[in-house]
């Protein structure tokens, strides 16, 4: 089947086109050595994940340790009842 292409393009009131820009980050390793050197000024283009490293924290324990991270240990009370159900 043959495209038809017509003549001429008409364009409607109050609509344009626009250009939006955004990132996308197509290799860690190269970001994270240029966010290395470039510390100054690209320290809040790298957060920790804390889910995974408090997740870290969790399952290794006094095993746990990365540089410049503290393994956090606090002491909570916790009460159990003989009975959990509500009834």
């Amino acid at each position: 089947m043959p495209v038809v292409v017509p003549d001429a393009v008409v364009k409607a009131d109050n609509v344009s086109m626009v250009t939006r820009y955004s990132a996308e980050v197509v290799d860690k390793s190269a970001f994270l050595a240029w966010a290395v050197e470039n510390y100054e000024m690209a320290n809040h283009l790298v957060e920790p994940n804390m889910k995974n490293l408090n997740a870290m924290a969790r399952s290794q324990r006094d095993e746990f340790k990365i540089p410049g991270v503290n393994l956090v240990k606090k002491k909570t009370t916790q009460t159990r009842t003989g009975n959990n159900f509500p009834f």
